[in-house]
């Protein structure tokens, strides 16, 4: 899960079986998935609602790992639904999995 360096220790904590590595923007993010190793990431809690955490989905999206998008993740693109299609249908073929809670959908 690439977290918020300021938030890493609490997801670390409440996340014991997953690997939690601290990352501060898209290309810090881009960089970390560099590692082909890394087959998948996960983005969503505690990043905040903005363009910065669009910017991390859309990097997130790029390549052939699954994702998975949670929370803040999907509410960034709350008022352009339609990018987020996008973004997930330009690597189609590659699993992309949604976890909104019940009073994010709007």
């Amino acid at each position: 899960m690439a977290s918020r360096a300021r938030r890493s220790w609490s997801n670390a904590a409440a996340s014991l079986a997953v690997m939690v590595r601290p990352v501060d923007g898209a290309e810090e993010l881009a960089g970390l998935l560099a590692d082909r190793r890394l087959n998948a990431v996960r983005a969503g809690p505690g990043l905040g609602a903005a363009r910065s955490t669009r910017a991390l989905v859309e990097v997130a999206l790029c390549g052939d790992r699954a994702v998975v998008l949670d929370a803040d993740a999907l509410t960034s693109f709350a008022d352009d639904p339609a990018a987020l299609v996008s973004a997930i249908s330009a690597q189609a073929g590659r699993p992309v999995v949604l976890t909104p809670a019940s009073r994010g959908i709007r």
